[in-house]
């Protein structure tokens, strides 16, 4: 019995060993499926093999890989490498290339497993050479238009960039002073020049563009016959030597006897785009019918990657909107991918009982958590971004050069330009937004309307030195960690930022500092966050609310209001001095300015371009100097910097405290300490702005106590106020954006971390994270030529 036991179990062992043998135990895919995509140089690309156990496998199985590579510079995150994998498991291969050269790269992936060894086909890399000269690109032209019933006559945009490194000068069409911009077949449809719209010059008045810089000019198409049609611009530039022509294909066609709405996307996914990168998304919606039309409410869908949608309301221009013939809306929308794989967002809307559908698409690659920094312009107009150098800093930046850091402008219709840059060592300080920036000779200086911090020829910043007002991007990275980031109004503001660790929001919901985990510091949109309970640390603080609202980070408008409306506060070029404001004319704006370059310190009163903001803390630090003709707009007399605070409050504080310590909150003794520390009633802040009407953000903690001097601007019936007080000279930052630092002792509103790619905090990496420029390209009330 026993022996037939034995060979009945054998045969069934055979017989299953068969069954196994006859598929794969260990079965790849590859995405994307056809490999890297093709990148221009300095770009990044990834490709992710997944490994896979058959779930009819008797058992787990060990894997090993192993890579042979071919040129190039590749970045490995290997989570398959001596794994033990179960059947129906599977690990993953990430595979990084970033391109520094032309030349041919590959890399081929073997696997082993059981002493089988499977070697993968080879990855070919593809890398183009981007072309220093003009770049053109049509925006805004539909799919197609109809001929009749009703006719229509769209209105496109064609944009001409200079991606060199010199200024070129030149103009829209031919040397004959024609073909600005072409319609063939000519008996399918005419272009002609929008009135006004032409930014790009003539033959008779040509323009120059400096190197990031664009112009654009604007057509119109009247239709004549049913039929495909080519749309064309051309721009002439360098004496005639050189020339651009874009062309867009679009077609007329009959009417159905009603109206279309045209639709576009202005601001495309990032690219590459990142798993849990925020895209801020806008669509456009215009109105080519002869009569004015109502929009219903814009809605959006996705399919694809699993996404974090999240409508910007206060930017949404289209919804229950009457858009008149040619005009036209547009609608922003935050899209944060929480998964790898194709995505595709599609903006809707309903007008005249027809829905018209915009859609940007893209492919959703898994960072590769090597400390590397993205740096996205989403502005009209050209930035270099700037990287201070601390002691013991170090800016990683490639052959640095004005062209390594210019970031082009935004262009609609047109991937926003990126540059990167990987942390490999330790760095603690500040990325920052420099605009307005020239070079007289290729040996000279390079010097910034903002942003400026002393570069010599190449631009790189020697030190930690930047001449403040600038919007400042804080991190802190380690060889191996990273600490937390924010961005910072402290010292005075220019351009919008934002700044986002790559990671998933934390699952650690309890914690009150569970949405800083991971969010954008200086988003636009913030996505809305699962409502929690937080357990605030002993010893308890004063009793707030028990749970944010649905969204608990307040979303960034940009646009500040500055107290009293003081043209003191805001930073402007210095086109013309003047003694006051009452000889500014729009649209050049009143306010500070360098009396010449910014590393002098030196201001004036002028009237120019609105670059950015001043603040209290900045005019009254003693590194600014006012040279202007009329004392009484010295803003340390204005702001009363070096009064003693005796002459505003009764409350008792060290003698030599001025009113300079309190707007600034400079400790002074045991007196201006956080009033999250202490309950001091000389301390210094902090209001909670999850309490004030209107709520502004969540903070991970409630104040002790408050100061009624910090409030109000002094204490007792007897004494002067400080105006603005000093809660007011800070207010209007956080207004304009919720989530950056306004004052010293601001960490429970400003304060983000971003240290694991998992949602329960378990896998700490290197993160990576994206820094864009006037994210969705909201710019506030700035100049768009700064």
């Amino acid at each position: 019995m026993d022996i037939i036991r034995t060979n009945t179990a054998l045969l069934l062992s055979m017989f299953l060993m068969k069954g196994y043998a006859a598929v794969d135990p260990v079965a790849w895919s590859l995405f994307p499926e056809k490999g890297f995509p093709e990148v221009s140089r300095g770009e990044t690309t990834s490709v992710v093999y997944t490994l896979a156990v058959n779930p009819r496998f008797p058992g787990p199985v060990v894997l090993h890989t192993q890579f042979d590579k071919i040129g190039g510079t590749f970045a490995i995150t290997d989570k398959c490498n001596n794994v033990t994998v179960k059947p129906g498991g599977k690990c993953q291969v990430i595979i990084q290339f970033t391109a520094s050269k032309s030349t041919p790269s590959s890399i081929q992936m073997s696997y082993q497993y059981n002493n089988n060894v499977i070697k993968l086909s080879r990855l070919n890399t593809s890398v183009t050479e981007v072309q220093e000269n003009v770049v053109g690109a049509i925006s805004n032209l539909p799919t197609q238009f109809t001929l009749s019933n009703p006719e229509q006559q769209p209105v496109f945009s064609v944009t001409y960039t200079n991606k060199g490194a010199a200024s070129v000068m030149g103009y829209a069409g031919n040397s004959a002073g024609t073909n600005l911009l072409s319609a063939t077949p000519e008996s399918v449809a005419t272009v002609s020049v929008v009135a006004g719209g032409n930014g790009c010059g003539t033959i008779n008045n040509p323009i120059t563009l400096a190197p990031g810089n664009s112009c654009s000019i604007s057509g119109r198409l009247t239709p004549h016959a049913v039929g495909n049609l080519t749309v064309g611009g051309l721009f002439t530039y360098n004496n005639g030597a050189n020339t651009v022509n874009p062309t867009g294909e679009t077609k007329v066609v009959n009417g159905s006897g009603q109206c279309q709405l045209s639709a576009s996307t202005n601001l495309l996914f990032h690219s590459p785009t990142y798993q849990y990168s925020d895209n801020v998304l806008q669509f456009k919606f215009t109105n080519p019918c002869a009569t004015a039309v109502t929009l219903g409410t814009v809605s959006y869908t996705y399919t694809g990657a699993s996404s974090s949608i999240t409508p910007g309301e206060q930017y949404d221009q289209c919804s229950n909107t009457t858009l008149a013939t040619n005009d036209s809306c547009t609608v922003l929308v935050s899209v944060i991918p929480q998964a790898i794989g194709s995505l595709s967002v599609s903006a809707q809307v309903t007008a005249d009982s027809m829905t018209t559908t915009a859609t940007a698409s893209t492919t959703v690659q898994a960072p590769g958590y090597t400390h590397k920094v993205t740096f996205i312009n989403q502005c009209s107009f050209p930035v270099w971004y700037g990287v201070s150098q601390p002691s013991g800093s170090v800016d990683p930046t490639q052959n640095p050069s004005p062209d390594a850091y210019l970031l082009a402008p935004q262009v609609d219709g047109q991937v926003s330009a990126a540059k990167s840059i990987t942390i490999t060592g330790s760095y603690n300080g500040q990325f920052f937004p420099r605009t307005g920036c020239s070079q007289q000779s290729p040996s000279s200086n390079f010097i910034c309307a903002t942003g400026d911090c002393g570069s010599g020829a190449n631009a790189q910043c020697p030190n930690g030195n930047v001449y403040e007002p600038y919007t400042r991007v804080e991190e802190t990275f380690t060889s191996t960690s990273q600490g937390g980031y924010d961005v910072s109004l402290i010292n005075g503001a220019s351009i919008p930022a934002e700044l986002k660790g790559l990671g998933p929001q934390s699952s650690q919901s309890s914690s009150p500092a569970a949405p800083y985990v991971c969010s954008g510091a200086g988003a636009p949109i913030q996505p809305p966050y699962t409502p929690f309970t937080p357990q605030y640390p002993p010893p308890p603080p004063p009793a707030g609310p028990n749970n944010p609202p649905l969204t608990p980070l307040g979303s960034c408008s940009w646009q500040y209001t500055a107290p009293s409306s003081s043209p003191l506060f805001n930073f402007v070029s210095n086109t013309t001095t003047v003694t006051d404001c009452s000889s500014c004319s729009s649209p050049n704006v009143c306010g500070l300015a360098f009396q010449s370059t910014p590393s002098t310190g030196n201001v004036v009163l002028a009237c120019g371009n609105l670059l950015g903001y001043w603040t209290i803390n900045q005019l009254c630090s003693g590194n600014v100097t006012y040279l202007g003709a009329n004392p009484a707009m010295n803003p340390s007399t204005v702001f009363n910097c070096n009064s003693p605070i005796t002459n505003y409050s009764t409350q008792s504080y060290p003698t030599g405290t001025t009113a300079y310590d309190i707007y600034s909150c400079t400790p002074q003794g045991s007196s201006l300490e956080s009033c999250y520390n202490n309950n001091n009633s000389t301390c210094c802040g902090a209001v909670d702005w999850n309490t004030t009407m209107p709520y502004l953000t969540w903070e991970t903690q409630q104040a002790y106590t408050s100061n009624t001097d910090w409030i109000n601007g002094g204490s007792g019936s007897s004494t002067s106020r400080l105006s603005p007080t000093p809660q007011q000279s800070i207010q209007w930052l956080k207004d304009a954006c919720p989530t950056a630092y306004s004052y010293p002792f601001d960490d429970h509103s400003s304060t983000f971390n971003c240290n694991t790619s998992d949602a329960a905090q378990q896998n700490q990496v290197n993160m990576d994270f994206e820094i864009v420029f006037c994210p969705g390209g909201v710019i506030g009330a700035l100049s768009q030529n700064p």
